[in-house]
């Protein structure tokens, strides 16, 4: 079944998996932060991530697994990983999910000015079209909640910018490596920064619902970590699967109303189907248009 569908299509079933499974590690980090510190919610996931995938990579190739002809992107993309985890989790520590969401929704419009400045790529108007509905559907929903500013916005606001450079430099390794790399070195560079803080504070106390969460919370990263770079390496267009982004609101929302016990208001449905309607448009669109010039 998957493998009937165009590249494109695979690429933007991949993505929405993935964009999922870093909804379900943000709702994770916001409970555990909570109750532990950043450094226990960044190295217990990263070990239990980092334990599957290299599990994975040794059964499939040995330790032959680990060598690739990119090793100097794969490392600048751990590191740029590295930050961009560190800041989200700080930033959901202190402000609201659904603020979170809001400025992390921004990187869309920065990879597709990117996209035209760095690889020439023309911008067609149902593209643009789609992208502000999509944004204004993030504007309906959140509504005017930026009344308390703190570190957490500036926090998210860098975690943006680092979201934006990863796609290019996924795009950059191109899609012949092979792909459980692309989750285990950003997995290690954040294990091997957060171990020093955070392996003096493991306790044998930790309640088995927190444990739970942390295992949910590795399980997930290891399934977002290769889904979203095999989906970005499948397209021709890196701006053709930026509004698939936005599917995280609709997480969000859900998130909201069975784990936070927050009920939404009219905007958030009203947002959320906007948000909706314009991925689903996008998808028609870049499947059914493909002869045409975009």
């Amino acid at each position: 079944m998957f493998t009937r569908l165009s590249p494109y299509g695979q690429a933007v079933l991949l993505a929405l998996c993935g964009y999922f499974l870093f909804s379900v590690a943000d709702v994770s980090a916001k409970i555990l932060s909570v109750r532990h510190s950043i450094a226990l919610c960044l190295f217990i996931p990263g070990v239990i991530a980092l334990t599957g995938m290299t599990a994975r990579i040794l059964a499939e190739r040995g330790v032959a697994g680990f060598q690739t002809k990119n090793l100097k992107l794969h490392l600048l993309r751990g590191l740029v990983i590295t930050l961009m985890v560190t800041l989200c989790v700080n930033s959901l520590k202190l402000i609201p999910i659904a603020d979170f969401y809001c400025i992390i929704f921004l990187s869309p419009f920065m990879v597709m000015t990117l996209s035209v400045l760095i690889y020439k790529e023309a911008i067609h108007w149902p593209r643009i079209l789609v992208l502000v509905l999509s944004f204004t559907g993030v504007v309906i929903t959140i509504g005017p909640h930026f009344n308390e500013l703190n570190i957490g916005y500036a926090f998210v606001c860098c975690a943006m910018f680092f979201s934006s450079l990863n796609i290019f430099l996924v795009r950059k390794i191109g899609r012949d490596d092979y792909s459980p790399l692309f989750g285990f070195f950003p997995v290690a560079g954040v294990v091997i920064t957060s171990a020093p803080f955070a392996i003096p504070q493991i306790s044998t106390n930790m309640p088995l619902t927190d444990m739970g969460i942390f295992l949910f919370y590795g399980l997930a990263l290891i399934g977002a970590h290769n889904l979203l770079p095999m989906a970005f390496s499948r397209t021709p267009s890196v701006s053709r699967l930026t509004p698939l982004h936005y599917s995280q609101m609709v997480w969000g929302i859900l998130a909201g109303i069975f784990i936070f016990n927050t009920p939404p208001a009219i905007n958030t449905f009203l947002g959320g189907g906007l948000i909706v309607a314009s991925g689903l448009w996008l998808f028609y669109y870049e499947t059914f248009s493909s002869r045409k010039t975009v």
